[in-house]
């Protein structure tokens, strides 16, 4: 069984014939092609992959959850496709590591933000970022790199979420879920495991490639239904000091902006 069949009959994305032969590099565009490229050469020997997280970190999460792994770009461009991402839209990259994905995005016209939590990670996607603002010739990208822990970062404003949540305990995945309900109307959130919420309308699965493993596994897409919700209604003041009471500005930050 086809697992984006679901995925690809509420999106609309035309005869399954065309679709099958997408994923393959071949049918990648001129620009997707070239993208790939830029990010192979940017990203030579960018390392930061290992590393503790910095004192910021939420006290319900556990060694386990830094373990590290990445899509591969080609994964995250047949994402964004997938998508329909659009320029201008908000993108944001929820334990980002080395930053392959929101300068993928940026590079794809996104206005892209990664938050991350380990500083190694973190220091490797800034790396990354003053390579691109040397290489690329386009003005016009916006792109940014927070150290920080996406429990503690205000991501409301966001269109596009992705969250690489292989490892992440279910009491990150509950407080994500509650954080996530102050999202607006229609945004996607494309995660391993999926968000915890009526709220959240399960709308099929993307199958990545990942740096762990040499078949794909599949991540759940999701879409934010409701600006506001009953459990918010009747647990306000719960999730005012949560949501609210919690927010830690970054301790660090590099950006790119067109």
């Amino acid at each position: 069984m086809n697992v984006l069949l679901p995925f690809i009959s509420l999106c609309g994305y035309g005869d399954m014939g065309r679709f099958r032969g997408f994923e393959r590099q071949s049918f990648f565009s001129n620009n997707q092609l070239r993208i790939i490229a830029q990010m192979n050469e940017i990203f030579v020997d960018v390392k930061g992959m290992h590393g503790t997280p910095s004192h910021q970190a939420s006290s319900n999460q556990t060694p386990i959850e830094f373990v590290y792994g990445e899509i591969t770009n080609a994964g995250f461009l047949s994402m964004f496709r997938q998508l329909r991402a659009k320029p201008g839209m908000k993108y944001y990259d929820l334990g980002s590591g080395s930053g392959k994905s929101p300068m993928i995005a940026s590079l794809l016209g996104l206005d892209a933000t990664g938050i991350e939590i380990v500083p190694k990670r973190y220091q490797a996607a800034c790396t990354a970022l003053a390579r691109l603002k040397n290489s690329s010739r386009d003005h016009k990208l916006t792109l940014s790199y927070h150290l920080n822990s996406f429990l503690q970062q205000d991501f409301s404003n966001a269109d596009i979420i992705f969250c690489n949540s292989v490892m992440w305990s279910p009491a990150t995945m509950a407080q994500l879920s509650v954080r996530a309900r102050s999202l607006k109307n229609g945004t996607k959130i494309v995660s391993f495991k999926r968000l915890d919420g009526p709220e959240f309308k399960s709308i099929g699965q993307i199958p990545l490639a990942v740096s762990w493993v040499k078949r794909k596994l599949p991540f759940y897409v999701q879409q934010k239904m409701s600006s506001e919700d009953q459990f918010i209604q009747k647990n306000e003041r719960f999730v005012s000091n949560l949501v609210q009471g919690t927010k830690i500005p970054s301790s660090a930050s590099c950006q790119l902006q067109g």
